[in-house]
């Protein structure tokens, strides 16, 4: 039986980048920042940022097959990767997930985006989550559903929002569900 020796400081890879428009970069753990090419890889541990008028799209290989699209102006992070279910941390920006096929063999991975105020959970579900400035964070869900809560909840309260359905995160609390806004005609 041969064994391959993973070299020193070798990272998971949990993505390969498909599509960048304008600056993006990837600062890596104990590297510098670099421009970010499709066909690149995504770590754990990767923090990713685009630019004005940028974006990047990575595929997830966490088991099942998940698209992960950074808009302008986004910072996200990889923090963790484990059997069924994939942790982004974002701090900036906004980033929109359209989940595993149902096809597919493990349709049951999570997907976990995290930001200073919520926390949004799919199976699957297509969504779209959003930091605000100065704070506040908003959720919407194209199709599926998504579990979404406060960080620092005392109640721990989950809510379930639907397709075409959105929620706003702020101060610890989940606000109403309300209706997916009609798209205004340019």
């Amino acid at each position: 039986m041969l064994l391959l020796a993973r070299p020193a400081g070798a990272q998971t890879t949990i993505g390969i980048i498909t599509s960048v428009t304008g600056r993006v970069t990837v600062l890596r753990p104990s590297s510098t920042n670099a421009p970010l090419r499709p066909k690149d890889t995504i770590a754990i541990g990767d923090l990713i940022t685009t630019g004005e008028q940028s974006d990047a799209e990575f595929l997830s290989l966490g088991g099942a097959v998940s698209l992960v699209k950074l808009r302008e102006r986004t910072i996200l992070s990889v923090i963790d990767q484990t059997p069924g279910r994939t942790i982004l941390s974002l701090t900036a920006g906004a980033v929109a997930l359209a989940g595993a096929i149902a096809w597919q063999a493990d349709y049951r991975n999570t997907f976990e985006v995290r930001t200073r105020d919520a926390i949004a959970q799919s199976r699957g579900a297509g969504l779209w989550v959003e930091v605000g400035e100065p704070s506040g964070t908003r959720v919407c869900v194209f199709t599926g559903t998504a579990v979404v809560s406060a960080v620092g909840d005392a109640d721990d309260r989950r809510v379930p929002v639907g397709p075409r359905q959105c929620v706003a995160v702020a101060a610890s609390d989940v606000g109403p569900v309300e209706p997916l806004p009609e798209p205004t005609p340019r």
